[in-house]
C-alpha cells in the first residue's frame, strides 16, 4: 500500500501508528525518510457569512532539519483519484516555488498567509454563499513526498451574519456577588473585523478578545459587572456588528436570573386603621415586591420581642388588649436570606392605669447632674395634666417630666405626680431623690512643735478634714509633690527626714466624688549633707606643684554659710572659705583635710582626704649593724636609711666609689666578712622623683682567734718540717752506709736465713682449693712477661743486721720457689711498672699502697714462713693472708 493510499484512508500522518508504518516502509524498502509530516491539522469548522473573509487556519510540523515546502495548494472539495493516483477538485489556492495562483472563482481572494516551514493558513476574501464546502491543503517537498491535511476543514458561509451566543458564569448570577456574561462568535478575519457590544440594564466593563487557531476561531466579549435584585427578570442583548459598518448585523439576548433575598418586605393592615380599641380584632399580612427564589417563610414580630409571635402571611389578634399596643413587623426569608419589613404601629386605646416615675439618672446622683424625673402612665390616649409634688408640697409643674438643673443637696427629697385623663386618674408612688455630692472644704492641718520651723526628726502630724460629705468619706490619699504616697487617715512622721520635704495634698473620696485639698508646704530645715573634699588636680602632688581643696554641699536647707578646716584632726587657719589654695606646696603641707560646712542648724564634716607632697630622697645616711669592731668571718648588715616619699624602692650600693650591688631593700647583708673587704662605702637611694647619695663610712674588719692559731700552727709546721728534714737526710745517710756493709757481708750468711723478694703483678684469677685446702694458682698469662721474682735470705733472728745474707735473684718469665723446710723465708712480690692494667678494688689483696697514680711506687708482700704448716705450700698471694703478713711500701 503506498503513501497516497494510507493518506486515502483517512489516516492522520502525525498519529503514532501511521509514524511506525512510514518508518518499516522506509526501512525495508531502501527510501530515504529525511523528512515527512509529523504533525499537520486544520481548524475543523469555520463560519462566515456573504461579503465577509475566511480565515482557514492550518498549521504542520516536519521531521528533518531544515526543509521546506516546495508547494502547497487548497482545494475545494477534494476527491482523490485512484487511477491517475492523484487529488483532484477545484483549486483554490497553489504556491508553487515564487508562482502563486489561484482558479477565476477565487483569482484575488485567495492569499496565503503562511510560510513554507510550519505555517498553512489561507484566507479567502469577500466570500459568497457557494464557497460553502470542504476544503483540505496538499503539501509537496520535493518530488516524492506529498501529504494531504486531513480531517478536511468544513467552511460554512450563509446569507447573514449568525447570532453570537451567550453564556453565563457556571456558578449563575448572584445579587451582590461579581459576575461574568461571555458573548461569542464562532468567527475572526483580520481583513473583516467585526466587534460585539452589549445593551441592556447592566453597568459593567467589558473587553474583547480574538482567538485563531487550530483549535477554534473566535471572536468573545465577556461583561464583568456586579448585579443587582433589580436586574432580575430584565433583558441582556449582545449585538454583532462590523468595524465599517456600525449597523447591527445580529443580536441576541438573555433574561437574567438573578437570585435575591426577598425585598421590599411591608405590613398592610387589613380593613381596619392603626388605632382600635381594647376588646378589638387585629389582622396583618405581609407583603413582599419581589424574591428570587420565592418566599418560603414569614416570621412576625413585636418591637422589643426576639421570639416570633406568629408565623405565614397573615398576623391575627381576636382580642387586642392594651399589652398588644406596640410596634410589629415581619419578616420574609428563602434560600438565599432573611428580609425584615418596617415596623408597623399598633395603637390601642384605653384609659390610665398605673403612674410610674423615672429618672434619666441609674443609681447615683452627684451634685451638680441635670436630673429628670418622668411620670410615665400607661393610657392611650396620652394624659395631657401632670400635678407634681416634693414632700407633700405642690409644684408648679404641668408637664410629665420634671426637671432640676444642676441639682444640690437642697434638691434631696420624695416625689410624685398625678394624673388627669378624661377616662380616670392615676398617681405614682412616691420616688426618693438622694443628693450625693464629694467632701467638702478639704483642708491640710499641720500639728508639729513649730510649724514655720520644722527640723530633722521632729515629730510631725498631718490631718486631712473637711467640712461635710454625702455619703461619708471612704478614701482618703496623700499626695507629696503630685505623688502619691501610702498614709492613712493621718500622715505621721515620728522622725521626719529632708526627703519628705515638699508640698502636701490630701484627697477625701466617697461614691460622689473625691476632692483635694490646697498644697501645704512642709519645709524640713536640716544640716549640710554630703558635704565632699575634692582636691584639685589630684591628691598625690610633688613638691612646688600647685593645688586646691574645694569644699563642695550638696544639700544644706537654709545654705551652708560657714566653713571650718581641719588638717590632722586640729583647726587648720590656712583659710576660712570653702577652698584651700597652695601655691607652691611643701613636704608640711602632707596631712589629713578635714571641712565642715555649718548653717543655722547644725554643723556636717566632710570626708577626710589624704594630701601627699612627694620629694626625692633626703637625709640619706649609711650604718653599721652591728656598729661595733668587726672581726673576720662575722656577719655585718649594712642599712641605707632616706627620707623620701614614695619610699626608695632601690638602691645602689658603692665600695671604694665602684658600684657593687644593686637591691630594692634598704639592708645589705656581707656574709663572713673578710680583711679585704675592709674599706669606704657609701649608698645611693632612687624613688619616682629622684636619687641621693648618702654619706662615706669606713669599714674594719679585724683577724679572728682562728687565723691566728692558723698563722701559728703554720709556722709551728715550717719549724718541724725543717727538722724532721734534717733528721732524714742524716738517717738516710746512716742507712745507705749500713747497706754498704750488708752487701759486703752477703756471702757469709745461712741458706736458711735468707730472705727472698718476689715481683709479681697481682693476679685477677679466682683461686681453686682442693679437698685438702691446697690452692692452685694460675696466673695470667697476659701478664707473666712482666713479673719479676726475687727472693731475700734473712738470719733466723730476723734482727741481727750483722749476720744477714741477702741474695737475690732475678728472673723473667718464670717462678722462683724456696725451700719447704726453710721456715725463716720472706717473700716479696713486687710490681713493676712497666704495664699497668686495669685492676678492680675487689681484686687487691693489699691494705696499705700509695697512691695508684705514681708510676715509682712498687708493691711488695712479705711473708713470714716461719708460720706455714708443714707440708703445705704457698700456691699464692691470697695464702699469706694465712700467716704473718706484713706489707712494705718501696719507691724506686
Amino acid at each position: 500500500m503506498g503513501r497516497e493510499q494510507v493518506r486515502r484512508a483517512g489516516q492522520f500522518p502525525c498519529s503514532r501508528r501511521t509514524m511506525i508504518s512510514l518508518f518499516l516502509m522506509c526501512l525495508f524498502q531502501g527510501c530515504t525518510c529525511n523528512t515527512f509530516v509529523k504533525e499537520a491539522r486544520f481548524a475543523p469548522f469555520v463560519y462566515a457569512w456573504d461579503g465577509a473573509c475566511a480565515l482557514l487556519k492550518c498549521e504542520y510540523i516536519l521531521y528533518g532539519q531544515g526543509k521546506q515546502l516546495s508547494n502547497l495548494t487548497l482545494y475545494k472539495n477534494p476527491v482523490y483519484n485512484d487511477e491517475e493516483k492523484k487529488w483532484e477538485g477545484t483549486i483554490v489556492y497553489t504556491h508553487w516555488g515564487n508562482r502563486r495562483t489561484s482558479t477565476e472563482s477565487f483569482r484575488n481572494r485567495a492569499r496565503f498567509l503562511g510560510n513554507v516551514e510550519s505555517d498553512c493558513t489561507l484566507l479567502i476574501q469577500e466570500v459568497r454563499v457557494n464557497d460553502s464546502g470542504q476544503y483540505g491543503v496538499r503539501l509537496e517537498e520535493g518530488t516524492s513526498n506529498k501529504w494531504m491535511v486531513q480531517p478536511f476543514l468544513s467552511l460554512n458561509i450563509t446569507d447573514y451574519a449568525p447570532k453570537p451566543h451567550i453564556v453565563v458564569a457556571a456558578a449563575g448570577i448572584t445579587e451582590k456577588q461579581p459576575t461574568t456574561i461571555t458573548c461569542s462568535i464562532d468567527y475572526h478575519c483580520p481583513e473583516y473585523p467585526i466587534q460585539l457590544h452589549w445593551e441592556g440594564p447592566v453597568q459593567g466593563a467589558n473587553a474583547t478578545q480574538y482567538q485563531g487557531s487550530t483549535s477554534a476561531v473566535k471572536t468573545t466579549n465577556t461583561l464583568s459587572f456586579v448585579p443587582s435584585w433589580q436586574h432580575d427578570q430584565r433583558v441582556l442583548r449582545c449585538l454583532l456588528s462590523s468595524v465599517k459598518d456600525t449597523r447591527t448585523s445580529s443580536e441576541s439576548e438573555i433574561t437574567l436570573d438573578v437570585k435575591h433575598t426577598p425585598k421590599h418586605v411591608e405590613i398592610s393592615l387589613e380593613g381596619k386603621a392603626q388605632t382600635i380599641k381594647e376588646g378589638e380584632s387585629l389582622t396583618l399580612k405581609c407583603l413582599v415586591i419581589s424574591s428570587n427564589p420565592p418566599v418560603s417563610e414569614y416570621n412576625w414580630f413585636k418591637e422589643g420581642d426576639t421570639r416570633s409571635k406568629q408565623k405565614g402571611q397573615l398576623f391575627n389578634i381576636k382580642q387586642v388588649s392594651a399589652k398588644d399596643s406596640g410596634k410589629y413587623l415581619c419578616e420574609a426569608s428563602n434560600s438565599f436570606g432573611t428580609t425584615k419589613s418596617s415596623s408597623m404601629d399598633i395603637d390601642v386605646q384605653f384609659g390610665p392605669k398605673k403612674a410610674e416615675l423615672k429618672l434619666n439618672v441609674n443609681g447615683i446622683i452627684k451634685e451638680g447632674d441635670y436630673v429628670t424625673i418622668t411620670c410615665n402612665v400607661q393610657s392611650n390616649p396620652s394624659v395631657t395634666t401632670y400635678h407634681w409634688y416634693k414632700d407633700g408640697r405642690y409644684l408648679s409643674q404641668t408637664t410629665s417630666v420634671l426637671s432640676l438643673q444642676q441639682v444640690s443637696d437642697d434638691d434631696s427629697g420624695y416625689y410624685e405626680c398625678r394624673v388627669y385623663h378624661t377616662m380616670g386618674n392615676a398617681s405614682s408612688p412616691p420616688e426618693r431623690l438622694n443628693v450625693l455630692y464629694a467632701p467638702k472644704r478639704v483642708a491640710v492641718a499641720v500639728q508639729a512643735r513649730d510649724k514655720a520651723w520644722i527640723k530633722e526628726r521632729d515629730r510631725v502630724q498631718l490631718d486631712c478634714t473637711c467640712n461635710s460629705s454625702n455619703p461619708k468619706v471612704s478614701l482618703i490619699t496623700w499626695y507629696r509633690n503630685n505623688r502619691q504616697i501610702p498614709a492613712a487617715e493621718k500622715k505621721v512622721f515620728a522622725s521626719i527626714t529632708a526627703e519628705e520635704s515638699g508640698k502636701y495634698v490630701c484627697e477625701l473620696q466617697n461614691t460622689a466624688g473625691n476632692s483635694r485639698s490646697p498644697e501645704v508646704l512642709i519645709d524640713v530645715k536640716y544640716a549640710p549633707k554630703d558635704v565632699k573634699l575634692h582636691p584639685t588636680p589630684s591628691p598625690k602632688l610633688e613638691e612646688g606643684d600647685a593645688a586646691q581643696l574645694h569644699c563642695t554641699v550638696r544639700q544644706s536647707n537654709p545654705e551652708a554659710n560657714d566653713y571650718k578646716w581641719y588638717k590632722d584632726n586640729e583647726i587648720y587657719h590656712g583659710s576660712w572659705g570653702s577652698e584651700i589654695h597652695f601655691p607652691s606646696l611643701k613636704s608640711s603641707d602632707s596631712g589629713s583635710y578635714i571641712c565642715e560646712a555649718a548653717n543655722d542648724v547644725a554643723a556636717t564634716k566632710s570626708n577626710t582626704i589624704l594630701l601627699i607632697v612627694q620629694y626625692g630622697p633626703r637625709n640619706v645616711v649609711i650604718s653599721l649593724d652591728p656598729s661595733v669592731s668587726l672581726i673576720e668571718d662575722a656577719n655585718v648588715t649594712l642599712i641605707c636609711d632616706a627620707d623620701a616619699l614614695p619610699k626608695a624602692h632601690q638602691y645602689f650600693w658603692y665600695k671604694k666609689s665602684q658600684h657593687f650591688k644593686t637591691t630594692y631593700s634598704n639592708r645589705l647583708l656581707l656574709g663572713k666578712i673578710k680583711k679585704d673587704e675592709a674599706g669606704l662605702y657609701y649608698c645611693e637611694a632612687i624613688n619616682d622623683i629622684a636619687a641621693k647619695r648618702s654619706n662615706v663610712i669606713t669599714l674594719d674588719i679585724y683577724y679572728s682567734s682562728h687565723s691566728i692559731a692558723k698563722f701559728v700552727a703554720v709556722a709551728l709546721g715550717v719549724v718541724f718540717f725543717v727538722v724532721l728534714m734534717v733528721v732524714l737526710i742524716v738517717r738516710f745517710e746512716v742507712w745507705q752506709k749500713m747497706q754498704q756493709r750488708r752487701v759486703s757481708s752477703a756471702g757469709e750468711a745461712d741458706d736458711r736465713s735468707d730472705t727472698f723478694f718476689v715481683l709479681n703483678k697481682k693476679r685477677t684469677r679466682d683461686n681453686q682449693y682442693d679437698g685438702l685446702g691446697n690452692a692452685a694458682t694460675s696466673l695470667d698469662p697476659e701478664y707473666e712477661e712482666s713479673l719479676n721474682y726475687s727472693t731475700i735470705q734473712f738470719p733466723s733472728s730476723h734482727m741481727r743486721e750483722e749476720s744477714e745474707t741477702t741474695r737475690a735473684s732475678i728472673n723473667h718469665r718464670s717462678s722462683t720457689t724456696p725451700k719447704r723446710d726453710d721456715a725463716s723465708a720472706i717473700y716479696s712480690l713486687v710490681k713493676k711498672p712497666c704495664k699497668a692494667p686495669q685492676v678492680t678494688e675487689a681484686s687487691i689483696d693489699y691494705e696499705n699502697s700509695a697512691d695508684k697514680t705514681e708510676d715509682d711506687i712498687k708493691y711488695a708482700t712479705i711473708i713470714n714462713l716461719a708460720c706455714k704448716p708443714k707440708g703445705m705450700e704457698l700456691e699464692s698471694e691470697s695464702d699469706s693472708e694465712v700467716f704473718s703478713v706484713e706489707y712494705a711500701e718501696l719507691k724506686l
